[in-house]
């Protein structure tokens, strides 16, 4: 039996299910519940999610790289149940989640995006969506176990585009 050449990628030893997609229309805040199944307890796990501006054009066409020029990058908020309600996990992304179950629920703000494009990290992009023309960020979420050093584990579970369409409730 011949041996593949060393730089083919006929077997990746670590796949997903492919990037996701969320769309959206500018102005609405979404929250979308995520469980993982091969965690018991996020307790201490550090959760990072965020949205950084995609080079955008006024065609609506998808963009292939991030803004170059002072791209906006959106730390979501991270939400968990207690007690049977949702409550803010304010150190899921600096110190570690209070969470203890395997459930979280992000938050897409209803000002993920709005008209400016001041490069502040405050939600400006610098290309707004139009009729038949959204605009995307790439999302991207991180989760860091409580390891430490070489035994620490960090997950990347999902990655993909936030697609913002058009809302003439929010021309002034």
């Amino acid at each position: 039996m011949a041996r593949s050449s060393i730089t083919s990628k006929s077997k990746d030893l670590i796949s997903d299910d492919g990037s996701i997609l969320v769309s959206m229309i500018k102005g609405e805040q979404t929250q979308i519940a995520v469980t993982l199944n091969w965690v018991t307890n996020l307790s201490g796990y550090i959760i990072t999610p965020k949205v950084i501006e995609g080079d955008n054009s006024a065609a609506g066409a998808i963009p292939t790289q991030i803004h170059q020029t002072n791209p906006n990058i959106r730390l979501l908020e991270v939400l968990y149940t207690t007690g049977g309600s949702l409550a803010v996990d304010t150190n899921a992304s600096t110190s570690g989640s209070a969470n203890q179950n395997n459930t979280f629920t992000l938050v897409f703000p209803e000002n993920l995006i709005t008209q400016g494009g001041s490069g502040t990290n405050d939600g400006n992009y610098n290309v707004q969506p139009d009729v038949n023309k959204p605009v995307y960020g790439f999302l991207g979420v991180e989760i860091k176990d409580t390891g430490a050093g070489a035994l620490q584990q960090i997950y990347k579970p999902f990655r993909g585009l936030v697609e913002i369409k058009f809302s003439p409730t929010e021309v002034s």
